[in-house]
């Protein structure tokens, strides 16, 4: 059977056995076709009692394999449907590159896009600056310049742990005669 014609018999049919199949799989094509497939069932207009269940199931699949690359690429669906379901889910894996895309849909989206957008990049951030995507991305240049930061503190500081270990020193000795000179 095609990855189509399992598409179809969960969507159309709200097949739990196509379901199984398709959740089963890590393929890229799979994860694809069930981010479409859930933007289906939310946009039905013969909305079935299963249709919870299944669209729950999907998005845990989606979440669990953690697929930024099939939910990103549901920003960009027809369905508004599908688009939102992948903001949610996106801001539930937490992972920042979703940050960049979301931003978009609050400069091109329309005005239910925008705040679905704005609520799930509060989400996925743990700050709020609405629909206004200048401030998320000057927030985002802090962020990444407050990164880039400690990763030149962390490196200089593993030089000085090298040089006192070069010396001789063991460096909790040396942390420990620092902090008795410091009181």
């Amino acid at each position: 059977m095609s990855l189509d014609d399992l598409v179809e018999q969960v969507v159309e049919e709200r097949s739990l056995e196509a379901l199984e199949l398709l959740i089963g799989s890590k393929r890229e094509d799979v994860l694809d076709a069930l981010v479409l497939a859930a933007g289906r069932l939310i946009d039905s207009d013969d909305p079935d009692e299963v249709d919870d269940e299944i669209v729950d199931a999907i998005r845990g699949r989606l979440v669990e394999a953690r697929a930024t690359g099939p939910l990103i690429d549901g920003l960009n669906a027809d369905v508004e449907a599908t688009q939102e379901f992948a903001l949610a889910c996106l801001a539930e894996i937490g992972d920042m590159v979703a940050f960049e895309p979301m931003v978009r849909l609050l400069e091109e989206g329309n005005a239910s896009l925008k705040r679905a957008a704005a609520e799930q990049l509060a989400l996925l951030t743990n700050y709020d600056f609405g629909q206004n995507a200048l401030k998320w991305r000057e927030w985002n240049d802090r962020r990444i310049k407050g990164l880039s930061e400690q990763k030149a503190e962390d490196r200089e500081d593993q030089a000085r742990r090298l040089n006192l270990r070069f010396k001789g020193t063991n460096v909790t000795e040396g942390a420990q005669d620092a902090n008795e000179q410091m009181y």
